[in-house]
């Protein structure tokens, strides 16, 4: 699979370069031919990007290191234009302070420092090399100019491989898993003679382990059996000394400052001492055996007190036979199932219609998405999301789209496939933009329309909307295209926030 996330963040850099070129730089005296120049290379290549994007979705490797080589140069051409555009108004500043100069030629020969202005000159000629050769090299590929603004997508390229997402314990609704639930707990509750058990659940990424887990892990059966409760998520390869401090923050809430292990594991303890505990570690992909036997000794060692349980949710079957033999359990991982086709059904009509009746259109399509949605729920919430958003007569080529029939990785196809069919372009700018945050941010949803405004990727005007209006609007299509994810109860008008998916490139 292509990285489509490139082409988004490129498209943010560009556009952020032309804003600051196009501003009062592209008068300063000097700079005003080169800055020219560069303006209008950017743009032309900007023209190039929706035709790049459909050609590396086809694997053209090519096409995609070009994508990568204009990535550098943009954000090189956009940090460049940037300090620029800072000294432009510190130069401002300074001569309305002294009541000397005018505002049009405070950049001028007599009032800049030469280095500075030797040093960027040549930086942005530079810049203006490196883009005509990419100009060049995208018309030797014969790529098509189309003059009009694009996005890409941001987010989807990491998703299949998800090993940099966050996610927390708040219980979101659940269809169809109520019998593993009920399984699971009743594990989970039968007296046991050991200190520490375990419990991994695995399967294929959208199935909904996370859900499940979260699921039990706000069940009161739980709550009345453990004294305590956490949840760690152990999305990346850690050191062991980092997974206690997680467990740690868990316990006491308060950041640690410390790194000394002993020290450590010694509040854990004494957080610990004489409870019976249950402990989530989701998401986790670590597979390294001396790790698990490291970390499993020392948490046996903690805590005499017998009936404490760890739930492990991973993809991976290996990891879970890891676990299981590190503790020296006979019992095996639970595995978990695809949905049946009508509470996948279930989850798509909810999507498209809610509670009212299923249209003739919809219908019509049934056995088609059904089968499409091949058991994974989040396949179903996409894809219902998707028609959602999309005209009854649309239904049926939407159907018709690669990503829904390929083999592979379905959370990336199906999460790639969501992004491609957002309605407005506006809207993938702005999840692209999304590509800025550290990759476990988590977002209230009106300081992300705030910065949205900012950016100027919202236009007051569209059916007399305010831009906040409008930002909420966009918002709840990336939330319903399941682009953005809640972790908490309710819409966009009540107290949420936003997990954002991945939305780095591997190579930033």
């Amino acid at each position: 699979m292509a990285d489509p996330v490139i082409s988004a963040t490129i498209q943010v850099a560009l556009e952020t370069a032309v804003s600051l070129a196009t501003d009062r730089i592209g008068m300063l005296v000097g700079f005003k031919k080169d800055v020219a120049s560069m303006t209008r290379t950017l743009r032309w290549i900007n023209a190039f990007l929706a035709d790049a994007e459909e050609r590396q979705q086809n694997q053209d490797r090519v096409v995609q290191e070009w994508l990568k080589s204009l990535e550098e140069v943009a954000y090189e051409a956009d940090n460049v234009l940037d300090e620029l555009h800072y000294e432009s108004l510190r130069q401002q500043v300074e001569s309305r302070n002294r009541h000397k100069l005018k505002v049009c030629c405070f950049f001028s020969f007599s009032n800049i420092n030469l280095a500075f202005r030797w040093r960027m000159a040549s930086k942005v000629r530079d810049i203006n090399l490196e883009l005509n050769k990419i100009n060049e090299e995208a018309n030797r590929l014969e790529l098509v100019s189309r003059l009009v603004m694009t996005a890409a997508l941001p987010a989807a390229a990491d998703a299949g491989d998800r090993r940099n997402r966050q996610t927390d314990s708040v219980a979101v609704p659940m269809t169809g898993r109520a019998d593993d639930e009920s399984k699971i707990v009743k594990m989970l509750l039968s007296p046991s003679e050991k200190v520490v058990s375990c419990l991994p659940i695995t399967g294929m990424g959208g199935l909904g382990k996370t859900t499940l887990a979260k699921s039990i892990y706000n069940n009161h059966q739980i709550d009345g059996h453990f004294q305590k409760k956490l949840w760690v998520c152990v999305s990346k390869k850690v050191p062991v000394v980092e997974l206690f401090k997680l467990i740690l923050v868990q316990l006491t809430g308060e950041k640690v400052e410390v790194d000394d292990r002993n020290v450590i594991v010694e509040k854990i303890q004494n957080q610990l001492e004489g409870k019976r505990y249950f402990l989530v570690l989701d998401d986790v992909w670590d597979d390294n055996q001396a790790l698990w036997d490291d970390f499993f000794t020392t948490l046996k060692g903690l805590n005499p007190t017998d009936g404490s349980w760890c739930l492990v949710t991973t993809r991976i079957g290996q990891l879970a036979d890891i676990v299981l033999k590190v503790l020296r359990m006979d019992d095996e991982a639970y595995a978990l199932g695809r949905l049946p086709d009508d509470l996948c059904w279930s989850i798509l009509k909810e999507k498209v219609v809610g509670r009212e009746e299923e249209p003739d259109e919809l219908k019509a399509i049934k056995e088609r998405v059904i089968k499409r949605c091949d058991g994974l729920p989040l396949a179903a919430s996409v894809i219902g999301g998707l028609l959602s958003l999309k005209r009854k007569e649309e239904w049926q080529s939407i159907l018709e789209n690669r990503l829904l029939s390929a083999g592979g990785d379905h959370v990336r196809q199906i999460l790639k496939f969501s992004f491609d069919n957002l309605p407005l372009p506006a809207v993938k700018k702005c999840f692209a933009y999304c590509s800025i945050f550290p990759e476990d941010a988590e977002m209230e949803g009106d300081v992300l329309i705030e910065l949205w405004m900012a950016e100027g990727f919202l236009h007051a005007g569209l059916e007399n909307k305010t831009m906040e209006e409008i930002g909420e609007y966009y918002l709840e299509i990336l939330l319903q295209s399941s682009l953005l994810e809640e972790i908490r109860d309710g819409w966009r008008r009540n107290v949420i926030k936003c997990m954002i998916w991945c939305t780095k490139s591997q190579n930033q």
